[in-house]
């Protein structure tokens, strides 16, 4: 997970945390996991928008 890459490191955090061999996911509460999944979608949305405003 010595990428660099902020992108990239993000999508190993999410995949570590879901993943049925860590059993990470087991360690949050539903309630969490929905803020988790509306903070995702907002990080989302603002990289689509700056990739807009550099292009």
């Amino acid at each position: 997970m010595e990428s660099g890459d902020p992108h990239e490191d993000h999508d190993d955090l999410i995949e570590l945390v879901a993943s049925d061999e860590t059993g990470f996911l087991s360690l949050f509460s539903q309630q969490q996991l929905h803020e988790f999944m509306l903070f995702e979608r907002e990080y989302r949305l603002s990289q689509l928008e700056l990739q807009e405003e550099l292009s």
